[in-house]
């Protein structure tokens, strides 16, 4: 499920949102007041008549914003989430969530600078940023893959699953878990997220390796959804430039 919330300048209690519950999904726009969805507008001005709801979302999170140790605590959970979702990469989503942002400020003005200087543009420091956040979105991929095979194939026209060297790396770490024979120690204590790790890191650095730029910001795997939606994204985009054509 995704979903944006937007706050009306004039009343922050009243708003609209969009939301959509599975990715092929186009989603719905609704009303909201105080962070809960209504019918209609009618039912949006007759609560905004009256008080707010002090159990409602909204007011629930602004007494959560002002207090300091509730906000703390919401956050901590907040990135405990993150943690367990990006698997060993868990505290890296989080330091994204935080400073992603001010990390492409700090590039665009390097750039900037090289520019004015005369000197070449540096697109690979975008690519570093953009890895570092695309490796938690792998972790995930990995993850629902494993569970039902969703078609995933890199940018560079691979299907992961018959990948060789993903499947060979894989292969080998499976096969650690089990003791080799007549081995004192036992078998190695290797998780799935460890192999996903694994897998990040070695598609990673191959679509860095390769003479021609992969935009990496762009994602470097794709399952067969994403591609039917891209696909479903390039006929409506053409269909436009037709009739734009006609006008």
């Amino acid at each position: 499920m995704a979903q944006q919330d937007y706050e009306s300048t004039l009343d922050p209690r009243f708003g609209y949102a969009w939301r959509r519950e599975e990715y092929a999904d186009k989603g719905r726009i609704f009303y909201m007041v105080d962070g809960r969805e209504v019918a209609d507008l009618d039912e949006a001005a007759r609560l905004l008549a009256l008080p707010a709801d002090p159990d409602s979302p909204r007011e629930r999170m602004q007494r959560i914003f002002r207090d300091p140790d509730a906000r703390r605590e919401y956050l901590l959970s907040s990135e405990g989430q993150h943690h367990a979702s990006g698997g060993p990469f868990g505290l890296l989503v989080s330091a994204m969530q935080r400073a992603g942002d001010p990390w492409h400020t700090g590039i665009n003005r390097f750039q900037d600078g090289e520019r004015k200087a005369g000197r070449e543009w540096q697109p690979w420091l975008y690519d570093a940023k953009d890895a570092a956040f695309e490796a938690g979105r792998l972790m995930i991929l990995w993850r629902a893959d494993r569970e039902k095979d969703t078609g995933l194939v890199c940018a560079l026209g691979q299907k992961c699953r018959t990948c060789p060297m993903l499947q060979t790396i894989e292969t080998a770490m499976v096969e650690s878990r089990t003791p080799r024979e007549g081995a004192i120690l036992p078998g190695r204590d290797v998780w799935d997220a460890d192999i996903d790790m694994a897998k990040t890191w070695t598609c990673l650095t191959h679509v860095l390796s390769v003479p021609e730029r992969v935009r990496i910001g762009e994602g470097i795997l794709h399952t067969t959804s994403d591609r039917e939606h891209a696909e479903a994204e390039r006929r409506h985009y053409a269909n436009l430039s037709v009739l734009d054509g006609r006008l």
